[in-house]
């Protein structure tokens, strides 16, 4: 019966998987939305939400992040993902912490080389979504 020993290791694997995710902190929708019913969560925001870089031009594109809410937005880490995503630094106003009501900057500067999507910036943080996203996309020039 190789198919049920394969059934249970994957229902293991699965089983170990949501523990550790929760014992390491990632944030899961059920945990958060029953946090996020009672209020006790941060909101928060980026505007814009996508940041567009000419094609063959060298550029700075800024964006910026605002707690909504009443309590602080605590940040864990801001990161780069995507297949383009070496083709962009950023600098950022933003510490480990954001007040209620306050908001910080954060700053891109890359090259793009062809039109669309060309990576994201992934903001992970303590709000009731765990994290919040800006898309980086290119176009060409007019």
């Amino acid at each position: 019966m190789p198919g049920k020993r394969f059934y249970f290791g994957l229902t293991a694997l699965l089983a170990f998987c949501a523990a550790t995710m929760l014992m390491t902190g990632v944030h899961t929708a059920s945990a958060n939305s029953a946090l996020a019913s009672s209020g006790n969560l941060p909101t928060a925001y980026f505007h814009p939400a996508v940041l567009y870089f000419t094609i063959g031009i060298t550029s700075s594109r800024t964006t910026t992040l605002t707690n909504s809410s009443a309590q602080s937005l605590l940040i864990q880490s801001f990161t780069l993902q995507g297949g383009k995503a070496s083709n962009f630094t950023l600098s950022t106003t933003c510490g480990f912490s954001l007040a209620a009501g306050h908001s910080c900057t954060v700053t891109l500067t890359g090259f793009a080389t062809t039109a669309g999507l060309l990576a994201k910036l992934v903001e992970y943080d303590n709000s009731a979504a765990g994290h919040h996203t800006v898309l980086l996309e290119a176009k060409e020039a007019k």
